[in-house]
């Protein structure tokens, strides 16, 4: 769950990254709420598996 959340996260920062024209310096806004929504997606799920170890370490 850690793992999977972490990926999206860094999917969302590399369309961050693409989503400026290199030539004008102009953001590409789609791609850019699209970036920001699958890193806020890939933090929620790290933190729900992060919580997860938590309790199965308590447990033990």
């Amino acid at each position: 769950m850690l793992k999977n959340g972490l990926f999206i996260m860094s999917i969302g920062f590399i369309f961050i990254m693409y989503s400026i024209n290199s030539v004008t310096g102009v953001y590409q806004w789609g791609k850019v709420i699209f970036a920001i929504i699958l890193i806020v997606i890939g933090a929620i799920i790290f933190n729900q598996g992060r919580l997860n170890d938590k309790k199965e370490k308590e447990k033990v």
